[in-house]
């Protein structure tokens, strides 16, 4: 039995998205104007790349502040970006798109994954039946996918992402 428990506690914690691909017309990036040093930009992006939570994403953010002054909204989209890509792997989604108001995230491909089978696929399905107006699910070319609309910012974009996984 202690066999079985931890492969289930195993499926609820396991990372299930490699690859996620987020597709925006928002402005992700640090304009020249805020940071007009290339090399430094790059480093910065580099950085980034590698920050692993909420915590260092803070920090992270405030060093930024420290150095360059208030961020401007293309460099808080980037950060919101970064924090979406989470949330989003974390309920099963290996592609955002984010254009023209409207939200589409596409599932994990593989019909055959464990996700499938999974608690948080679970809570996806659960949220979506209690909120039929946030969101709804559609297949296209076999692929499972979730469309929201009116999504006018990354930060609604999180919101939404978030809120699949709270507990009602």
């Amino acid at each position: 039995f202690a066999n079985l428990y931890e492969e289930e506690n195993d499926i609820e914690t396991k990372e299930f998205v490699k690859e996620f691909q987020i597709d925006t017309d928002f402005e992700l990036l640090f304009p020249d104007e805020y940071i007009n040093n290339i090399t430094e930009r790059l480093s910065l992006y580099n950085e980034l790349g590698s920050v692993k939570n909420n915590s260092e994403l803070e920090a992270y953010e405030i060093r930024l502040i420290d150095r360059f002054g208030v961020l401007p909204k293309e460099a808080v989209s980037l950060l919101n970006s970064v924090r979406i890509k989470w949330k989003a792997k974390q309920i099963g989604l290996e592609r955002l798109i984010l254009k023209q108001n409207k939200m589409i995230g596409y599932f994990i491909a593989n019909p055959q994954s464990k996700f499938y089978e999974s608690p948080v696929f679970t809570k996806v399905l659960d949220y979506m039946q209690k909120h039929p107006l946030a969101a709804k699910l559609s297949e296209k070319n076999d692929r499972l996918r979730v469309i929201y609309s009116n999504v006018n910012s990354l930060t609604e974009a999180f919101n939404h992402l978030d809120k699949v996984l709270e507990v009602d």
